[in-house]
């Protein structure tokens, strides 16, 4: 385990869970743990369902599951979400993966 996940782990283990901290974790485990990466997206999402990053980190960790039809669908919904809020760079990256995914 590296020094920053520890540091993140320690900051959950005192109580300071919030949407960032849930989103950083999963960043983190993204490559390493996409399962565990899933499930801090989802509880960064239960903070804000609207949180353009953790979609985009829930979409992923579905997509490196092999989970292609949720992961589709979770991107859709991201670059929705993105487009409502005016994230453009966010909107154009999650594009270009949706596009990958489906072309398999």
């Amino acid at each position: 385990m590296n020094d920053f996940l520890e540091r993140l782990l320690k900051q959950l283990e005192a109580g300071r869970d919030s949407a960032l901290l849930r989103l950083s974790l999963a960043q983190t485990l993204l490559t390493s743990d996409p399962e565990q990466a899933l499930d801090h997206a989802e509880r960064a999402l239960a903070f804000d369902p609207a949180y353009t990053a953790a979609l985009k980190a829930r979409a992923r960790a579905l997509d490196l599951l092999g989970q292609s039809d949720a992961a589709i669908s979770a991107y859709e919904q991201a670059i929705a979400v993105a487009a409502e809020r005016g994230d453009k760079q966010a909107e154009r990256e999650m594009q270009v993966w949706l596009k990958r995914l489906r072309r398999g």
